[in-house]
């Protein structure tokens, strides 16, 4: 019986050499693989986390600039709204206060009579307010009232001067004065059928057109110098609103609760232009 030599079990063939060598290898590769397929998820999740990071932070700028941008939205409790009143609004609570204090009337056929015999107004609220009617200050008097027509210059054929019937209903008295034949705002002639009103203060004796009057308080209430109703011609308080008024306008806006008026000088330069 043949003997083998005992080192022929641990010799290995080329075939298993090669065969080992390949398996080695596919090892190695596949290790190779797993580790770029791990950072490859690792960059991926990097890159997403990375554009979500972006996108909140436009999503929160979008959303700040918006806030700032709209207007703040009114607390609890504040029922009012502010909001800018326009032209015709003013007007309407400055003729409302005239016609309260009954100091608005038409002008009828009766107040172009050329043979009246009233009494200029400026004279009227001196003597009623002094109680006599010197000679002095009748000439004192109707010299003003002489300035004030060369002033406002009369224009066609209605006459110098006019005749306001106050009607006043609350004791059933009936009182009339002159005024000059002229708006010192629209530098017009008044006319029949025209609306005129006047001031309740006694050192204030003009008479203007009641749109004109009620625009020109408007449009300075507008510029916002002043927290009066100053008589454009002589600067003295033309007229008050109730504090009840005032409180009823605030209920709409804050800005109605006072009627302000700036200088004349500009109000005036505003109805030329126009």
């Amino acid at each position: 019986m043949m003997s083998y030599p005992s080192n022929i079990e641990s010799t290995t063939t080329p075939i298993e050499s090669a065969r080992r060598s390949y398996h080695h290898k596919e090892t190695s590769l596949d290790g190779r693989i797993s580790a770029n397929a791990t950072s490859g998820t690792a960059s991926i999740t990097f890159i997403l986390l990375l554009i979500c990071l972006i996108l909140v932070m436009i999503l929160w700028a979008l959303y700040t600039a918006r806030r700032s941008s709209s207007p703040p939205v009114a607390r609890v409790g504040d029922n009012r709204q502010k909001k800018k009143l326009s032209v015709e609004d003013h007007c309407r609570a400055i003729t409302r206060r005239f016609d309260q204090l009954g100091h608005l009337a038409f002008l009828t056929e009766e107040s172009f009579r050329p043979d009246h015999n009233s009494t200029p107004r400026q004279l009227q609220q001196k003597i009623l307010k002094k109680g006599d009617s010197d000679t002095s200050q009748e000439e004192e008097t109707l010299s003003d009232i002489d300035l004030e027509e060369e002033w406002c210059p009369v224009a066609g054929s209605g006459g110098s001067r006019i005749v306001v019937v106050n009607r006043r209903f609350d004791d059933n008295r009936t009182e009339e004065f002159t005024a000059p034949n002229c708006c010192a705002i629209c530098l017009e002639n008044y006319s029949c059928g025209d609306e005129v009103v006047w001031s309740a203060n006694e050192k204030c004796y003009h008479v203007y057109h009641k749109d004109c009057i009620a625009t020109y308080f408007a449009h300075a209430k507008k510029i916002g110098k002043s927290k009066k109703f100053l008589c454009p011609t002589c600067r003295q308080e033309y007229v008050v609103l109730l504090e009840e008024e005032q409180s009823n306008d605030n209920s709409k806006s804050d800005d109605e609760s006072e009627i302000v008026v700036a200088s004349s000088s500009i109000v005036e330069s505003t109805f030329l232009n126009d």
